[in-house]
């Protein structure tokens, strides 16, 4: 894919298209009717109005091809046995992986650090990022959040 920018921390659906975007800095400001707009400061580009409900920060690791992988992005885990696709997330204070049953309710989080040991529990040379999941699986994440599952 290769198409998640160095210099972007964050990144989120545009508001006007549902384009996705990465930006450098998330800001709120009031428009004239006294509503709260989120937006994004993009690398030489103005800035653009996102989805607050979106929006994944950089999490530090990139997959086999070198693209960044954020909060919310759907990974194919070749390092379990038989595969896994798994969803980003961060729940308590924690970034891990979020696997979700056919009713869309979280199976199971697993912490992307071994409470114990502090190692990893994922190597990210044996992963591909899919992109960003549907905004459907966003809003589960979102209540993975909120339940703190």
């Amino acid at each position: 894919m290769g198409s998640t920018s160095s210099n972007s921390a964050f990144v989120a659906r545009r508001i006007d298209c549902y384009d996705i975007v990465y930006g450098s800095e998330v800001y709120s400001k009031f428009d004239a009717n006294g509503e709260s707009r989120t937006f994004f400061e993009l690398v030489y580009e103005d800035p653009v109005e996102i989805d607050p409900e979106t929006i994944g920060q950089f999490i530090g690791f990139s997959d086999k091809n070198g693209d960044r992988i954020f909060e919310g992005d759907a990974l194919y885990r070749f390092d379990v046995q038989g595969g896994q696709t798994v969803i980003v997330a961060y729940r308590a204070g924690l970034h891990g992986f979020a696997r979700f049953g056919q009713d869309g309710e979280c199976t199971e989080f697993e912490p992307l650090y071994d409470s114990d040991t502090q190692k990893l529990n994922c190597d990210f040379s044996k992963t591909i990022r899919l992109g960003r999941a549907p905004h459907k699986v966003e809003s589960m994440i979102a209540n993975v959040i909120a339940n703190e599952y």
